[in-house]
């Protein structure tokens, strides 16, 4: 095209070259922005057909179903509870049995054994007095304490010497006697 000769004006030559350009840029955007509208509803009808999916495979139902699924889901939760309650109701706080044994034992005298049997309410004391006046004030310590059922002494506990070694069996009475 350059070898063609133009007889018009370098200024209007210009322009016309402008204007093509600008055409062109022009055209390009048209182009441009008609693949983006293609685009965008390609787009909105894959949403919509996802969309329709879904709701069949949820028999259009989903959020009945979601109420349904929080529902039985409290209601687990709630029988949890209900049974944790249960248990709790039945456990004996041995710390609270602990500590008033410890309170009870006498001057002079060590506990070297405790040994406490959940299913059969039972606690056995083993230790080591200096003399037989400490156990029989920690005998009738432990005789006296709320909540003890019968107390069990083995002979050995007044055998005569220097060091006294003991042994009790407390039997407590059942939680509801309590």
């Amino acid at each position: 095209m350059k070898s063609e000769i133009n007889l018009l004006q370098y200024r209007i030559q210009k322009r016309r070259a402008h204007r093509a350009l600008i055409f062109g840029v022009g055209k390009f955007l048209r182009h441009v922005y008609v693949f983006l509208i293609l685009l965008a509803a390609a787009l909105s009808l894959i949403f919509v057909a996802m969309l329709s999916i879904q709701r069949i495979v949820l028999d259009d139902n989903s959020t009945g179903r979601d109420l349904v699924d929080i529902n039985t889901k409290a209601r687990d939760t709630n029988q949890l509870l209900r049974e944790f309650e249960g248990r709790v109701a039945g456990y004996r706080n041995w710390s609270r049995w602990l500590e008033k044994i410890i309170q009870a034992v006498s001057e002079g005298m060590n506990i070297t054994s405790i040994l406490a049997k959940e299913g059969e309410e039972v606690v056995t004391i083993e230790g080591v007095a200096n003399n037989r006046q400490a156990v029989q004030e920690f005998q009738a310590r432990l005789e006296s304490m709320e909540g003890v059922d019968s107390l069990e002494a083995p002979l050995q506990n007044f055998a005569t010497g220097e060091v006294a070694k003991f042994t009790f069996v407390v039997t407590l009475k059942p939680l509801e006697k309590e």
